[in-house]
């Protein structure tokens, strides 16, 4: 039997069942990531993909100056917290997507953001 290779032992279970106390709990990457992207690149009427983008909290963010920003997510508890977070927000959606499994939509983006993501 052959078994699956994954970059990292993440159990999805773990990621929805943190998914609705993770914004108190550990997204602490505001303070160290979010102002210094948003004043470096210019999202101003981008589509936007942000990987890994758990909660919502930089979608909720980016929402003000791109066209279309879609977090996309392999924990579907971390997906339904972020649809309810950005509930609000007319140009904000939500994909299921196991990024070491699939592609994230090739031409469908201008930017793609993945902020401390890939260490999981």
């Amino acid at each position: 039997m052959k078994k699956e290779w994954r970059a990292s032992p993440n159990d999805v279970k773990e990621w929805d069942a943190w998914a609705g106390s993770y914004g108190s709990d550990a997204d602490l990457l505001a303070v160290l990531h979010d102002d210094e992207l948003l004043n470096t690149v210019d999202f101003k009427g981008k589509r936007v993909l942000d990987l890994g983008g758990g909660t919502g909290r930089f979608a909720g963010r980016l929402a003000a100056a791109a066209a279309s920003v879609t977090v996309a997510d392999y924990s579907a508890g971390m997906l339904g917290t972020a649809a309810e977070n950005l509930k609000g927000f007319h140009n904000v959606s939500v994909k299921f997507l196991d990024m070491e499994k699939e592609a994230g939509g090739r031409g469908e983006y201008d930017i793609v953001t993945a902020i401390s993501v890939l260490h999981h």
